[in-house]
């Protein structure tokens, strides 16, 4: 896998092998949740079309932290530790893409190893919008 990730986005070769273990397609309409803040999930998200607001609960509200995109992935952080949600994910437009089992994630990562490590700058870049958006 030579392709490079291009403005913080995943390479063409990493999305296809995401999308090649997906276990379901889905589609949301505006304001509905892939997952809420609190819940354990089995899953993580790979949007293929529209966009995903991430929201932390604060003093009885939400905080929208950060929006996600087409060809990007929700949920990574619960691979690491045990599905559980540190936030919510609602769309702010339709929505579709493709589910992908954690377990499935986990053995994609372990046994490719580029992959691995793409992944690990995918993550380093939303770590980085996210502390340039607060």
């Amino acid at each position: 896998m030579q392709s490079k990730i291009l403005n913080n986005k995943l390479s063409q070769d990493l999305i296809e092998k995401i999308k090649s273990i997906s276990s379901e397609i889905f589609t949301l309409n505006k304001n509905e949740p892939l997952f809420k803040e609190g819940d354990t999930t089995q899953y993580i998200y790979f949007i293929e079309t529209g966009d995903v607001a991430l929201k932390k609960a604060k003093d009885k509200s939400e905080i929208d932290f950060l929006h996600l995109s087409t060809n990007e992935l929700i949920g990574i952080d619960s691979v690491y530790n045990e599905g559980y949600c540190n936030y919510s994910a609602f769309t702010s437009t339709t929505t579709s893409g493709v589910k992908i089992l954690i377990s499935d994630f986990l053995v994609l990562i372990t046994e490719h190893k580029v992959a691995s490590l793409e992944l690990m700058k995918y993550l380093s870049s939303i770590l980085n919008r996210i502390e340039n958006s607060i």
